[in-house]
């Protein structure tokens, strides 16, 4: 059974997690992921907005950490810290742990097959100022960052299946970092790419789960089924290269 629970931070982890989330600006922009800065831009806030721009005096060494939180928790704290926001989005996600108890077998059957790493326990920090998701671990608890300015105010049937294969999705980077992504040097959009195809492996024909925000062109053609051919991943592990890796996922994927 799925170990999974939520952490609302307080106001002080809160600006750090938006400090996180502007600085990561630079990085998604590099990788194609213009939409962090477009999300953070059409939130109109002009606390956000400053430090959109000051972010880049700490990159260029002219502010430090310190400043920049002189600057700019005071403001943070009175004018975008809402618990409320926080309290409403945990609520959405809790439902989203009912839904992915309901497809945890399949995961777990990634890792009878193929040692894909399941963690004690999973948390997911609430990140409303942010926009999709992020992952990291300690020691045994996979730590998934989930960020949304929109907190379900029902089971809504567009926006819930998005956070449903949102989570799936970090919780499916959490089990191949060490194991296949380290191991084969897999560059961001290989990475992604194999993240996407094991998700439609895991709930590609469940609608409780929608994972085509992250799809690459090829992936919206792919359709399969959750059945025991995934014994087939078993001899992709034992590739020494990364020449086709990605591409010999896809033909896994294809030929379901």
């Amino acid at each position: 059974m799925l170990n999974i629970k939520y952490l609302i931070p307080d106001v002080e982890d809160a600006f750090w997690n938006l400090y996180w989330t502007i600085k990561s600006v630079a990085w998604c922009e590099v990788n194609n992921r213009f939409w962090m800065k477009e999300h953070l831009v059409k939130m109109h806030n002009s606390v956000i907005d400053k430090m959109l721009y000051e972010i880049e005096l700490i990159d260029s060494g002219e502010l430090s950490q310190a400043e920049f939180y002189n600057r700019y928790f005071a403001d943070f704290k009175h004018t975008l810290y809402d618990l409320k926001i926080y309290q409403e989005l945990a609520i959405s996600v809790e439902w989203t742990f009912s839904y992915l108890q309901t497809i945890w077998e399949q995961v777990e059957a990634l890792n009878a097959v193929w040692k894909f790493k399941l963690f004690n326990s999973y948390q997911v920090n609430i990140q409303p100022y942010s926009a999709g998701a992020g992952y990291r671990w300690d020691n045994d608890i996979g730590i998934i960052a989930f960020g949304s300015n929109k907190a379900l105010v029902q089971d809504d049937p567009i926006f819930l299946p998005w956070q449903n294969g949102c989570i799936l999705h970090e919780i499916i980077h959490l089990g191949i970092e060490e194991l296949i992504v380290k191991r084969f040097d897999l560059q961001q959009e290989e990475k992604e790419r194999l993240v996407e195809n094991l998700c439609l492996f895991v709930a590609g024909d469940n609608k409780d789960f929608d994972f085509s925000y992250t799809w690459s062109d090829e992936t919206k053609h792919f359709h399969q089924e959750c059945t025991e051919s995934a014994s087939y991943i078993d001899t992709l592990i034992e590739y020494q290269g990364k020449t086709n890796f990605i591409e010999k996922i896809g033909e896994f994927i294809k030929n379901l």
